[in-house]
């Protein structure tokens, strides 16, 4: 109903703008895309704050959350167990799964089942005998027996400063992928099948505002992220007959998460924040948003700063004013002042060649710089995996 409310906005705006006698066509044109991206926003504002959501409880007695013994996920459980839901946990670490279980089932009077497994570090022996036995036999028995009705794929890694994707080692690229991309895969292979026989569920994914749009010094990161997004999406339309309903979440910065443990702020709310945004979400969209500045930032963001039209006239506009909308010009600029902030950490050096104004490179100085890079690698710590 409140998206036949903006399309019926839309269509009169345009119909009306279409009978005024505009004989310039370049002002028709502006005036066409203004009223267009005018109504992309107000579509993103609508959905935070105009829909009547899911009662959870209905979908399934039970409810699943992976990556939970910190941050995001921690938060996701504790406000499903808030709801009445049941918890299947899964993490890798066990004592932190079984001190989360107890204290949700004092203080919620819910029952807590926990799966410790780590998602990065198993083997493809390992995997298969926790996707294809150790999770379905879990999931069958007592007193679970499938009722399942919501699936949080949450675990997630990310590194902590912004790099380039030549300073990260294969370990580490390995991981990321691993964690970020086949384990939601696995997670939504195993259970979507659960939800389809009982004709409902629903099923959401933490992918990041990095996901949606070019992110220089993070673009491992950001690449899976944008895969958990199509994937997220793709899955929406193959499932939504069968009653089950896919969003995927696209949180910027959130306040006491990861390792960087920023202030609660406009642009850096609470894990309690989002958790709401996205559980408000269930039903109302298959990608979104969970907080409303991160939605106004993203779409300023998708809307001009990478819009193929806008993105060249930014470019041809002074360096000082070009840099301010400038995607790689804020990165760099993010890693350079937190290199001045912590000047002895070697990890914050910039590459041979690179940084805010890199100088061109002679054959010696590129040879040298190839063979010390073979020979040394910097590793990066991840934010923790949860």
């Amino acid at each position: 109903m409140q998206g036949l409310l903006v399309a019926a906005v839309g269509g009169a705006a345009t119909a009306k703008l279409l009978q005024s006698r505009v004989r310039d066509p370049l002002r028709l044109i502006g005036a066409v895309t203004a009223a267009r991206q005018s109504l992309l926003l107000l579509n993103e504002l609508r959905k935070q704050v105009v829909h009547r959501p899911i009662q959870l409880s209905a979908l399934g007695s039970w409810a699943i959350v992976t990556g939970c013994t910190g941050g995001l996920g921690e938060e996701f459980a504790r406000q499903l167990a808030k709801r009445g839901l049941n918890l299947v946990l899964v993490s890798r670490s066990m004592p932190k799964l079984q001190n989360l279980a107890k204290e949700l089932e004092d203080g919620f009077g819910v029952r807590c089942v926990v799966l410790a497994f780590d998602f990065a570090r198993s083997s493809e022996a390992e995997e298969e005998a926790f996707y294809s036995r150790e999770l379905p036999a879990v999931l069958a028995a007592a007193p679970i027996e499938n009722d399942i009705g919501l699936l949080v794929n949450n675990v997630g890694i990310g590194i902590d400063i912004p790099i380039m994707v030549e300073e990260m080692d294969t370990s580490e690229v390995n991981d990321m992928i691993r964690v970020n991309c086949s384990a939601l895969v696995h997670m939504s292979r195993t259970v979507l099948p659960l939800m389809r026989h009982r004709g409902k569920g629903a099923v959401v994914n933490v992918s990041s505002h990095g996901g949606r749009f070019p992110y220089p010094f993070g673009t491992v990161y950001a690449a899976t992220k944008a895969f958990d997004i199509h994937f997220s999406r793709t899955c929406e339309r193959e499932y939504r007959e069968f009653g089950i309903n896919v969003l995927c979440i696209t949180p910027g910065l959130i306040a006491d998460t990861g390792l960087n443990r920023l202030s609660t702020g406009l642009s850096a709310p609470s894990a309690n924040i989002v958790v709401e945004g996205a559980l408000a979400n269930i039903g109302r969209s298959d990608l979104v948003y969970p907080y409303w500045f991160h939605s106004l930032t993203g779409f300023l963001t998708e809307s001009f700063v990478e819009d193929p039209l806008t993105k060249q006239i930014l470019d041809v506009l002074p360096q000082r004013l070009s840099s301010l909308a400038s995607i790689i010009d804020v990165r760099k600029a993010c890693r350079e002042r937190i290199r001045q902030k912590f000047p002895t950490d070697r990890r914050l050096e910039w590459p041979a060649g690179t940084g805010p104004n890199p100088q061109p490179l002679v054959d010696a100085e590129w040879s040298d710089m190839i063979l010390a890079d073979k020979l040394e690698v910097t590793n990066l710590p991840f934010q923790s995996r949860l």
